[in-house]
């Protein structure tokens, strides 16, 4: 019988396992490319929002201009 706390060796917490097993933090992916493409999205929607925001002001300002 093993003291509480006491790590058989080869064992591991959870969170050992699953970094230890999936090579990087748990849940995390190797390909390259996922990341070059998640990362493309997103600068992509950043873009769009900031456009869309800008269009929004220049609405906004005009209606106050008009008032």
């Amino acid at each position: 019988m093993r003291e509480r706390g006491e790590i058989r060796e080869g064992e591991g917490t959870t969170t050992q396992n699953n970094i230890n097993s999936q090579g990087g933090v748990a849940g995390a992916t190797r390909d390259g490319n996922n990341g070059l493409i998640s990362s493309t999205l997103v600068n992509i929607c950043v873009i769009i929002g900031f456009a869309a925001f800008a269009y929004t002001v220049k609405c906004v300002l005009k209606a106050v201009d008009n008032s």
